[in-house]
């Protein structure tokens, strides 16, 4: 997984990793929601109301990688530094077959804490308790409109 040095998970974050591995042992990425403080207000991403189609500026840092993908002997998986890098890494790992899974909910955080348990009980009510569910991710190249 990748952290930032301004960013934090939430508390639960290796818990909803397993999770996600547990339910998906295939699964070579995890993505999760995040959420950043732009200024005074707020943004998740990829948006809840996309389900499980992450697009380019609408995913960023917020997966967790097999280390598998990284090491394997044919077409290993490499970061190149760009603006879109996390996105690009996605979408290659996608179109050379890797099983990328997304779950509902929101585990990073860009630019600040994570918010208290009474404030995902309010807000979040998909970061249910304990566990998340996740679905097969799709990933689509190119921008278009919310």
């Amino acid at each position: 997984a990748f952290v930032d040095d301004d960013d934090t998970v939430h508390p639960r974050y290796l818990e909803y990793l397993q999770q996600g591995v547990q339910a998906h042992p295939e699964a070579e990425v995890i993505i999760f929601r995040m959420r950043i403080l732009n200024y005074c207000d707020f943004q998740e991403l990829p948006p809840l109301n996309h389900s499980q189609i992450v697009r380019q500026n609408h995913v960023g840092i917020s997966f967790a990688v097999r280390r598998d993908l990284m090491r394997r002997e044919r077409n290993p998986m490499h970061f190149h530094t760009s603006d879109v890098e996390d996105f690009d890494f996605l979408h290659r790992s996608s179109k050379q077959g890797a099983q990328v899974w997304i779950s509902n909910c929101v585990a990073y955080f860009v630019r600040h804490s994570a918010p208290t348990e009474n404030f995902w009980k309010v807000h979040y009510p998909q970061n249910k308790g304990n566990s998340c569910s996740f679905a097969k991710a799709q990933i689509e190249s190119g921008q278009k409109a919310c």
